[in-house]
């Protein structure tokens, strides 16, 4: 598993921001998404790291779109390769269910991680938190197990 996330790492982070393919579609999509745009995947800043995984999930169908675009309009041999290999990629199941996964994962421990910065929080608090916090995440451990078993 430790190699498949360090793939899935340096996967994600040559996954560039994509060109808009069409302008009104683009309008709209970002009333429903806000000003979410795609991000490097940082090695380090977790917070920074669940924001560009967020914006790479929000983004999926308009990044297939974009390097769909490229394989089919491009001159250039080496970005129409890079473009068919990077959406292969995003086309793997696995990477999606790894996207998701992910995201889900940093959601729940950055939200957690904003609130036990504040001055304001005592410690029952932050206890019961990271009781709430592992639970959860000890459910998407259970859940990773039930999709593996249906893959298999």
């Amino acid at each position: 598993m430790q190699i498949e996330l360090i793939s899935f790492t340096h996967f994600s982070n040559s996954v560039n921001p994509l060109p808009k393919i069409n302008e009104k579609r683009a309008a709209q999509k970002r009333k429903s998404v806000g000003n979410i745009t795609l991000k490097r995947l940082p090695p380090t800043r977790w917070s920074s790291r669940h924001d560009a995984l967020y914006a790479l999930l929000l983004r999926y169908t308009c990044v297939l779109k974009a390097l769909s675009k490229i394989v089919l309009t491009s001159l250039n041999k080496d970005e129409i390769k890079e473009a068919k290999v990077i959406k292969s990629k995003l086309e793997n199941l696995k990477i999606v269910f790894l996207i998701v996964l992910e995201t889900k994962v940093l959601n729940a421990t950055d939200a957690i991680s904003k609130i036990l910065q504040s001055k304001h929080e005592d410690i029952q608090n932050a206890i019961k938190m990271l009781s709430a916090l592992f639970n959860n995440l000890k459910g998407f451990r259970d859940i990773r197990i039930l999709k593996m078993k249906l893959l298999i």
